[in-house]
């Protein structure tokens, strides 16, 4: 809302691009001290393997892949985890 105001009406941004870089840098950082069990320095270099989309995508583990969809459900029905099976 604040970037289309900013662009609109031209008021301040809230977060510049500077800021806005640093804090994908901080969440890649994060995502490869956790996928490598690793201690991540910032600001990451280039040669970083989570440093660009690509290496994410190569690097990062993948955890589910969605298989199945339901289209429709025969009851609305919430079941509780306690009521499984009755």
């Amino acid at each position: 809302e604040n970037f289309l105001s900013a662009i609109e009406r031209r008021e301040p941004l809230l977060v510049d691009g500077e800021q806005g870089r640093r804090t994908l840098e901080l969440v890649t950082a994060i995502y490869q001290a956790g996928h490598r069990d690793e201690v991540v320095k910032l600001p990451l270099a280039p040669d970083s393997p989570f440093y660009t989309r690509a290496g994410i995508l190569q690097h990062a583990r993948h955890f589910h892949e969605k298989t199945k969809s339901v289209a429709n459900f025969a009851n609305d029905e919430i079941t509780l985890g306690r009521d499984v099976g009755r």
